[in-house]
């Protein structure tokens, strides 16, 4: 199974992976990245943040960068279940595919049966 991580946060990248030992894991920082891989690969599973960079230089930072992710996948179909991990709340309603919205300070417990979710889902 193989899972992307989208978030520009190394602590939030690597609790995130450590949750995924034995699964292939890929890693996106900035739109521009997120959007070349979900192009040119197939996940179970998506680990979305709300807030990180345009770009992989660090500029064009928008704290809702994850709903321009959402859109993408839906205007090309995918139907990847994400899991939203994120301290700010955004509306998501409009979107299928969101498989969970979770807090950036959930209890590795509860995060884990998110996971567990996600993986039995695919």
């Amino acid at each position: 199974m193989r899972f992307l991580i989208i978030d520009d946060e190394d602590f939030k990248v690597k609790r995130i992976s450590n949750c995924l030992k034995g699964y292939t894991v890929d890693k996106a920082t900035s739109y521009v990245s997120a959007i070349d891989k979900i192009h040119n690969n197939a996940y179970n599973g998506i680990f979305l943040d709300m807030g990180f960079p345009a770009f992989e230089d660090g500029s064009e930072y928008d704290r809702e960068q994850g709903l321009n992710v959402l859109d993408e996948m839906k205007r090309i179909g995918d139907t990847t279940p994400v899991i939203i991990y994120s301290g700010r709340y955004s509306d998501v309603s409009s979107y299928t595919n969101i498989s969970d919205y979770l807090p950036t300070d959930i209890d590795t417990e509860r995060f884990m049966a998110c996971i567990s979710d996600l993986v039995h889902k695919r």
